[in-house]
């Protein structure tokens, strides 16, 4: 089963950023105030990281987070 929602995200800067289409996922996660923000390419998201918000690479991820998945 699939499921989803509908996020109204809150406009984000892009300075800093170095891919504009990148934006949209940064500010979904800033306006949900998700965990975590999972990528295959960290250094478009080095503003998030800079302000100590938890930006993973996958493997990364499975590694913090494998005790709360399983």
């Amino acid at each position: 089963m699939l499921t989803g929602m509908f996020v109204d995200a809150d406009p984000l800067s892009t300075e800093g950023y170095p891919d504009p289409e990148d934006i949209p996922f940064a500010e979904v996660f800033i306006t949900t105030k998700a965990q975590a923000l999972v990528t295959g390419n960290i250094r478009h998201f080095l503003p998030l990281a800079k302000k100590g918000l938890a930006v993973y690479s996958p493997s990364q991820f499975i590694e913090v987070f494998s005790e709360s998945i399983i």
